[in-house]
């Protein structure tokens, strides 16, 4: 799915404010809470903070539990990514939306906006939107700049007076999760979406954002320019990515192995992920079985190490 509709507005590198965010996207429906559950789930939406899980089952777990809460997941614990960082300082009001929305649609009446703590330009962003907003409901809370940070379990254990460490499962979040409290936890783009379902529906998130109708060389285009303003091997593995969609696997690959000796991202699981994912559409599917194995043994949680071995047997 493509994020140029999460950023629209921000070309000039500047915050959008409420108003201008109102005159992007326009008010939210009066009765946008009642159906968004459902509405989320025809939209097919999953989780973008890499697990990909089905954001309505994690909604529909919780809905209609004691005292629940919401958890905005923006710790960002991959190494040297940005792109929650960068939707929280550029469109805070569309993140804010999709939690409080959330929030509304499973009876909750606290949302907890969990940042890294050396993520001061998207924290700055956040408390001045809220100001704006004059919703008591939301707190902001700074947490570690850490890998384990973006784990939920560990997460919620941290936003409750504890170590930074995951706990074993079950219970789930959704069973007994911040202060023993059923809890949502959602990444930012991910709440940044259900804010643009509410708003256009199932049907139009399904439409508009195929990999068909997405405009890969702007995109392309656009990482370009990133990296020359703020270098990152993360940004160029996106760029690679943008760039095979836009003319085709080999390109993309070619700037791929560019970056298998970048020192940041030996342990980083989404380039042997990419690389296998490129090989096996260019038909090397030996490689991209060998890729997507260790892709699998970097992975950090079950629904991705799972998901990656998947495609590396498809392969054999």
């Amino acid at each position: 799915m493509s994020t140029t509709r999460l950023l629209r507005g921000t070309e000039h590198g500047g915050r959008v404010s409420l108003q201008d965010h109102r005159a992007l996207h326009g008010s939210l429906p009066r009765d946008a809470a009642a159906g968004l559950i459902d509405a989320v789930d025809a939209a097919g939406l999953r989780g973008r903070g890499g697990a990909r899980f089905p954001t309505a089952v994690k909604m529909r777990a919780v809905a209609g539990a004691r005292r629940p809460v919401v958890v905005v997941n923006a710790a960002e614990g991959e190494p040297l990514s940005t792109k929650d960082r960068e939707l929280c300082r550029a469109a805070p009001h569309l993140v804010l939306d999709g939690a409080e929305l959330a929030a509304a649609a499973i009876g909750a009446r606290r949302v907890v906006v969990a940042v890294r703590e050396d993520a001061v330009a998207a924290t700055a962003s956040l408390r001045a939107a809220i100001a704006e907003r004059r919703d008591g409901r939301v707190e902001i809370a700074s947490v570690p700049a850490a890998y384990l940070a973006g784990e939920e379990t560990a997460l919620i254990r941290f936003l409750g007076g504890g170590p930074l460490r995951p706990t074993g499962t079950p219970p789930l979040p959704s069973q007994r999760g911040l202060r023993g409290r059923p809890t949502l936890v959602q990444n930012v783009e991910t709440l940044a979406h259900v804010a643009l379902i509410a708003r256009h529906g199932a049907s139009w998130f399904k439409r508009a954002g195929t990999p068909a109708d997405t405009d890969w060389r702007r995109i392309a285009d656009l990482y370009g320019s990133l990296l020359e303003t703020a270098p990152s091997p993360v940004v160029a593995l996106n760029r690679a990515v943008a760039v095979a969609m836009a003319n085709g696997p080999a390109a993309g690959l070619e700037l791929a192995d560019e970056l298998t000796e970048e020192p940041a991202l030996r342990e980083y699981h989404l380039l042997p992920s990419v690389r296998g994912d490129l090989l096996e559409r260019l038909g090397r599917r030996e490689e991209a079985r060998s890729e997507f194995e260790r892709a699998a043994a970097l992975a950090r949680n079950a629904r991705e190490r799972d998901l990656l071995l998947g495609r590396a047997r498809a392969c054999q």
